[in-house]
């Protein structure tokens, strides 16, 4: 849930009850629930992104989404009061209030702004999900990882990991290449082989940490296009 100037989410309710939780401090890699696990409670981000990952049989996570300063992460299974599905972890140092689950219930059932806030966002969720199968379909590697390339570049969740030149946009990488390969949908080589391709076609500069996108609007044109 993002909770911003200009959504209900700015309740008075929610407002006081993260007023009155302790923030924990993360260094990146730190894991703040996993999956499996009973929900005891959810996290507001106030600073740094949370990345929301899977694992599979055979030991291997994918990573799924990002959360960013505003959002709640977690609060699936606070709702539903099932199992988490996923497990979070610092993508970068962050800082969050842990609000626990009967706290977070007792908000949304008496405050009408937050609980429709929350279904908005879910339902905000569930198109981009969506969304991102139907590129699967539509999509081949290089589109896949122009997408999420172009994701880093605009979305406001990243706001924090980039700086906009102009023409050219520094990002701070929050993620391995294993991990942008299965947040694409595409496979380790596939997006090792795309990622040459944009640097030999100067769309793209990157180093271990950092990418820079060079050519913001060709990238852009890379992009998956479903309609």
């Amino acid at each position: 849930m993002t909770v911003g100037p200009d959504g209900a989410a700015d309740s008075e309710t929610l407002t006081i009850l993260l007023s009155e939780q302790p923030r924990r401090h993360l260094v990146t890699g730190s894991r703040l629930f996993h999956e499996g696990e009973p929900p005891v409670e959810a996290f507001f981000i106030d600073r740094g992104l949370v990345k929301l990952v899977k694992t599979a049989e055979n030991g291997t996570e994918s990573l799924l989404e990002f959360r960013g300063p505003g959002a709640f992460v977690g609060e699936r299974s606070v709702v539903d009061g099932l199992p988490r599905m996923t497990s979070g972890v610092a993508a970068t140092a962050a800082s969050v209030a842990p609000v626990p689950r009967d706290r977070l219930l007792a908000c949304i059932q008496r405050d009408a702004d937050l609980a429709l806030t929350m279904l908005t966002t879910f339902a905000a969720r569930v198109r981009s999900a969506v969304d991102h199968v139907l590129d699967l379909r539509a999509g081949n590697a290089t589109s896949l990882v122009a997408t999420r390339l172009m994701q880093l570049a605009q979305d406001p969740t990243f706001e924090s990991i980039r700086v906009d030149r102009g023409s050219e946009i520094e990002i701070e990488m929050p993620m391995t290449q294993h991990e942008l390969a299965s947040w694409a949908g595409v496979s380790h080589r596939s997006a090792t082989n795309v990622l040459q391709q944009l640097r030999e076609e100067r769309l793209i500069s990157t180093s271990r940490s950092h990418l820079e996108i060079l050519e913001t609007a060709e990238l852009a044109r890379r992009c998956v296009t479903s309609a």
